[in-house]
């Protein structure tokens, strides 16, 4: 009887070291196929990098430090520009502008700002160029703009770049739209979920989490699953059907010409780029179909991936006739890049190759515009 108890006891242990090995190696492999490590799974649960403010939602923590990858400074920038408010004498200061895709999702020198910094300051002969990277993860326009006007005007740029599209794009598909966005996004109530997130935020030294892309997976997704008890900052019910208007064109136009108009009252330069985004039209049924798979992790369209290519066209449409009516420097990167995997870390940011590209594009504008002071 005992024995025939050990032999149950050691095949039903055997059984779930099996079916979690198992789960280990279809995960591993799943996320082979994404370009994914382990170490994406553990920034994903690391919140610390962002706190709450009143007017924008949040800001960067300052400093903060992810294993030298990312870094924010003391002035909450990633990099180590600017070393302070007051300019560098002599010095010739731009502040890009814009998301995640601004921000980056490389290492600190693959960035395009920190590219474009390298590029104007190789070239441009009798100038220091600072360019400070004021990309925030998850800003539309909206915040973009009130963060022009609180805080980065106080760094005195002598030029502005602004690259967005993409998050103002996704209001698209959440229901009973508004065009100050309130339809879809909220103030982080960071101070009210910290006692039940403090649990996972931490990333430690165990065996499992720094090995096991499975234990990450699960840990992340209970994560998710305890902040949408606690807020609501994702809303499940997005519209399916197709959009025949993107509402969002006529906000995201009022918030980059009270960019501009804010920026030219303070004698600022103002560039203008167009999104460019890793998805085309003229792909196969089937790479499309795997944009509806992966979609849910960007946000995009519910519908195809040829309404976000429409939507995106849309908002290029909206700033190329922007910075032609405000008589603005305009960079047309959404027609320069291809749609191009060697590119790309994913359909909208660009990788180290594909940063350099863009900091290019801009860089051979300025320099053709001239800096003017």
């Amino acid at each position: 009887m005992i024995k025939k108890w050990i032999t149950n006891i050691s095949l039903s242990i055997f059984s779930v070291l099996f079916i979690l090995g198992g789960c280990e190696v279809i995960f591993r492999i799943y996320d082979a196929n994404r370009g994914l490590t382990i170490r994406d799974h553990q920034f994903q649960t690391s919140n610390s990098g962002y706190v709450k403010h009143p007017h924008i939602g949040i800001v960067h923590r300052v400093p903060w430090n992810w294993e030298n990858d990312i870094i924010i400074n003391h002035l909450g920038f990633r990099g180590a520009t600017p070393a302070s408010i007051e300019k560098t004498d002599g010095a010739y200061r731009i502040i890009c502008i814009g998301g995640s895709t601004t921000f980056g999702v490389v290492a600190e020198d693959e960035t395009y700002p920190v590219q474009l910094s390298n590029i104007l300051n190789d070239e441009v002969e009798g100038r220091t160029i600072e360019v400070i990277n004021a990309g925030v993860s998850s800003y539309t326009t909206v915040e973009s703009l009130i963060n022009l006007e609180l805080r980065l005007l106080d760094y005195q740029p002598d030029m502005i770049v602004i690259y967005h599209a993409i998050n103002d794009l996704r209001g698209n598909w959440i229901p009973n739209f508004k065009s100050d966005y309130t339809h879809y996004t909220k103030s982080w109530e960071y101070e009210t979920t910290s006692e039940y997130l403090a649990k996972f935020e931490d990333v430690g030294d165990s065996f499992l989490e720094e090995n096991s892309v499975f234990y990450w997976m699960v840990r992340n997704r209970l994560q998710n699953w305890v902040l949408s008890r606690i807020i609501d900052t994702t809303p499940d019910n997005y519209i399916t059907e197709p959009v025949r208007e993107f509402k969002t064109a006529k906000p995201f136009k009022r918030n980059i010409l009270n960019m501009i108009a804010i920026a030219k009252m303070h004698g600022i330069e103002v560039v203008l780029s167009s999104f460019a985004l890793n998805l085309s039209k003229d792909w196969p049924d089937e790479k499309k179909q795997q944009y509806l798979i992966d979609r849910p992790h960007y946000n995009m369209s519910p519908n195809s991936m040829d309404e976000t290519v429409d939507g995106i066209v849309a908002h290029n449409t909206v700033i190329r006739e922007i910075a032609g009516a405000t008589n603005v420097i305009f960079v047309d990167n959404g027609g320069i890049i291809p749609a191009d995997e060697s590119l790309f870390t994913d359909p909208m940011h660009p990788n180290a190759a594909g940063n350099a590209l863009l900091a290019r594009n801009i860089a051979d504008v300025i320099k053709k515009n001239g800096i003017s002071r």
